[in-house]
């Protein structure tokens, strides 16, 4: 049987190791590692798993997540809107920092580069029906100095789990300037109190309080003090009657001292996170107390205002109904395609259309509104909030597009190979074919001598010379043609003017026909 099993079972055998026992110094748990080890090193030597990826683009943005399960790219196709496939060129990474403008936008991309390991773009929770639960940027609901406010939003919650924590990067992508994040705040608290003596570490106690009935959530955030500029926040993981279990605690103290928990007699408030201060000067480093003129940073606006704004009211709409995508109601003069359209309960949504009586917008970020509730149009400023950390990997494609796909549309194709799905248990079937078993087993040899530390480093690379030897007679399996389709050139032409299907070459070889 192809599995985990009988590839550990041969590779005990190789190390002169019982195959019926666990071994205190040579674990099952070791060999496993070694045989995955082994997998995605073959996987990718030999280019096993082929594998196709689409991306939607999005508008003034040309930096996109891979696919996790993604090994090594082949080709990137940019498909317009007669579904001809363009192939993408690849630009090196230094050539196209040099090249390409992020602000510079075109209707078509034209470029790519990768792989990049970069900070991710927050996936923060919107609610927005029917598929939106989480987006990359946002609008702005109220103009505020240093202040980030989205009524829509919930900066607690996000996709991967990752927090928002001081440091992280602000961009407002209407005008191309930069914050950083100071602290998580709530335009509206759900409630306010003291905590009270059995408040530690991870858990916040108010006994005269009920946050069941307060409506407090996971993903709220909590805030000390309860009035005034905040000193800390945490994130709520755990909601009980009268306690609250938080994690991640962020903040300093009025000298510049880290907080790491609340204590009893601290007053708090908690809601949803719906606003963002900006640091006024560049984070503080570790081990410093309080930022210094050499560490000012000039922040939104370059060092003047430090401001988001919005635009006056340009139209209100009364006597509403909604669906997910339009608001009905009277009057709805003066708005324009691109605006934003704000119902009275916080949720919001970009303009798309503009009838008598009715506005197409592309979500409700924050929800469905109820009916009745009024709605201002207005202009505002976009924003994306970037962690500081790089730990996701990037393509990076350029020309920014000027427009967003459609919803559903799909307009970058991707061709690559893919990592081999790892077995959980002894009995699931290994993910490489079983014609591979003599470069895989040499593999998993080598990986397992590097393991177990006690071959010098010679006895290894000698074990990886073995595998590199054998593995040579595999790789060339993908570029063969099958033994009974011998590929005729001749029957395989076609017109170079005739570029520009999916799957066919500058010279007009068709290579998947």
């Amino acid at each position: 049987m192809w599995n985990r099993l009988y590839l550990r079972n041969r590779l005990k055998s190789s190390f002169l190791r019982p195959r019926d026992k666990s071994d205190v110094n040579t674990p099952d748990s070791l060999f496993n590692e070694a045989i995955e080890a082994a997998m995605k090193e073959l996987a990718r030597e030999c280019r096993l798993l082929p594998d196709k990826w689409s991306l939607a683009l999005a508008a003034n943005q040309y930096k996109y997540p891979l696919p996790q399960e993604l090994d090594r790219i082949y080709a990137l196709y940019y498909i317009d809107t007669d579904n001809t496939h363009k192939r993408l060129e690849y630009m090196a990474e230094d050539n196209y920092l040099s090249s390409i403008d992020p602000t510079d936008v075109q209707s078509e991309p034209l470029y790519f580069t990768y792989p990049h390991f970069g900070p991710p773009t927050f996936e923060f929770h919107a609610g927005a029906p029917t598929i939106y639960d989480y987006i990359r940027s946002s609008y702005i609901t109220a103009g505020s100095i240093r202040t980030v406010i989205d009524s829509g939003a919930n900066f607690g919650r996000t996709r991967s789990g990752s927090r928002i924590r001081p440091g992280c990067s602000v961009f407002n992508i209407t005008d191309k300037s930069n914050g950083y994040v100071q602290y998580l705040d709530m335009t509206t608290a759900k409630t306010t109190g003291t905590a009270t003596s059995d408040t530690t570490t991870d858990t916040l106690e108010d006994t005269g309080e009920n946050f069941t009935t307060d409506s407090v959530a996971v993903g709220d955030i909590i805030c000390t003090p309860s009035t005034g500029e905040v000193l800390a926040y945490a994130f709520v993981i755990e909601v009980g009657t009268t306690t609250l279990r938080y994690a991640d605690i962020e903040g300093q103290d009025a000298n510049g001292e880290k907080i790491t928990r609340f204590k009893s007699t601290d007053t708090y408030k908690v809601g949803t996170a719906t606003e963002i201060r900006l640091w006024s000067g560049r984070p503080v480093p570790e081990g410093t107390r309080v930022a210094h003129a050499g560490w000012n940073h000039p922040g939104l606006r370059q060092g003047t205002t430090n401001d988001f704004t919005v635009s006056s009211t340009k139209a209100t709409i009364t006597g509403t109904t909604f669906t997910n995508t339009t608001v009905t109601g009277s009057s709805t003069s003066g708005a324009e395609e691109s605006d934003i359209a704000i119902a009275s309960g916080g949720s919001h949504g970009l303009v798309s259309g503009v009838e008598d009586n009715t506005l197409t917008v592309d979500k409700w970020i924050g929800g469905l509104p109820s009916a009745a509730e009024t709605v201002t149009v207005l202009e505002s400023e976009q924003y994306a909030i970037e962690d500081r950390f790089a730990t996701e990997r990037q393509i990076w494609i350029g020309p920014p597009v000027d427009a967003a796909d459609s919803a559903g549309n799909r307009s970058i194709l991707m061709t690559g190979y893919r990592k081999p799905r790892m077995p959980q248990e002894d009995d699931d079937p290994i993910e490489i074919q079983e014609r591979y078993e003599q470069p895989l087993l040499a593999a998993c040899r080598w990986q397992m001598a590097d393991l177990m530390g006690i071959y010098t480093p010679a006895e290894v690379l000698s074990y990886e010379k073995i595998y590199r030897q054998g593995v040579s007679r595999y790789t060339s399996d993908v570029d063969r043609q099958p033994y009974n389709q011998p590929v005729s050139p001749f029957r395989n032409r076609r017109m170079a003017v005739r570029y520009g299907r999916k799957d066919q070459t500058r010279n007009g070889l068709l290579w998947d026909v």
